[in-house]
C-alpha cells in the first residue's frame, strides 16, 4: 500500500511482491500456505496523467520521470518492459502507462480533480477561484481521468474516485469523512468492503459521476481537526 509518490511506489512492485509469496510453483506443487496468502494493493492517488501543464516554464511530469527513470537505474518493469523500445521504458514506471500492466488485485484511488496535478500543472486549488481557462483543463483531466479509471476496472481491480479537489488522504482525517455523492461511501468504507468481499466476476465501484468543476458533494473541504496554526498543503492532508 501506499499514497501518492508512495503508491507509484507500491503499483510498480507489487506483482513481485506477489509473485515472491504465492509463486505458481509452490500452489502447483500443492503448497497449502502459499495457496493461503492473499496479496492486495492499495493505491492511494498515484494515477499521474501524460498531460501537459497549463503553466508555462513547468517541467512536465512525464519529463520529470523520464529523468528519474534515466537517473534511478530502475528494474521490475513486468510485462510492460516487453511493450516499449528503450528509449520509452520509462513508461513504465508512469502510472498511466504501467497499470494496465498490472495483474495483482487492487483498489486504486484517483480524485478526477486530484489536487497534487492540478495544482503543478495549473496553479488549481480549493482556495482559489479558477479561471475559465483553468476550468476547461481541469474537466479535461477529470474527463481522462475517469476514461483511464474505466479501463482499468475490472473483478481484479476496484476503483475510487470523488470529484473533489483532493489528493492521498490516507494519512488524515478526511479518509474517514470525505465521501463519494450524498452521504455514499468513504474510503474507508470502500477499503472494508474490497478487503471483505469472497471472490467475485463483478468489479467493484465507487465513483461520482457527476458535471462541472469540483463538482462532488462529500469532499468536506471545510472539515478539519488539525490546531495547528501552520499553513496546510491545498490538498488538506498530510500523505
Amino acid at each position: 500500500a501506499g499514497g501518492s509518490a508512495g503508491g507509484r511506489g507500491a503499483l510498480v512492485h507489487l506483482d513481485e511482491v506477489h509473485d515472491m509469496l504465492r509463486p505458481d510453483s509452490e500452489i502447483l506443487a500443492g503448497n497449502d500456505t502459499a495457496a493461503q496468502v492473499r496479496v492486495v494493493g492499495f493505491l492511494d492517488s498515484p494515477l499521474w496523467l501524460d498531460m501537459q501543464p497549463l503553466l508555462p516554464d513547468t517541467e512536465s511530469l512525464m519529463d520529470t520521470m523520464t529523468s528519474f527513470f534515466a537517473y534511478g537505474n530502475v528494474t521490475h518493469l513486468g510485462e510492460c518492459g516487453d511493450r516499449y523500445n528503450s528509449t520509452e521504458l520509462w513508461r513504465c514506471v508512469f502510472p498511466q502507462y504501467r497499470l494496465p500492466y498490472v495483474r495483482t488485485e487492487y483498489l486504486i484511488v484517483a480524485n478526477t480533480f486530484d489536487a497534487f496535478q492540478l495544482g503543478r500543472n495549473a496553479h488549481i486549488s480549493q482556495h482559489n477561484t479558477p479561471s475559465e481557462e483553468q476550468k476547461d483543463y481541469a474537466l479535461e483531466f477529470a474527463n481522462q481521468t475517469l476514461e483511464m479509471l474505466n479501463k482499468l476496472k475490472s473483478p481484479q481491480h476496484a476503483i475510487y474516485s470523488t470529484a473533489c479537489i483532493l489528493h492521498c488522504l490516507t494519512a488524515g482525517h478526511m479518509y474517514f469523512s470525505s465521501h463519494v455523492g450524498i452521504g455514499g461511501p468513504t474510503m474507508n468504507d470502500a477499503l472494508a468492503e474490497f478487503l471483505n468481499r469472497k471472490p467475485s466476476n463483478q468489479s467493484l465501484e465507487w465513483v461520482d459521476r457527476c458535471k462541472g468543476f469540483s463538482c462532488g458533494s462529500g469532499c468536506m473541504y471545510h472539515t478539519t481537526t488539525s490546531t495547528t496554526t501552520r499553513p496546510t498543503r491545498p490538498y488538506g492532508e498530510r500523505c
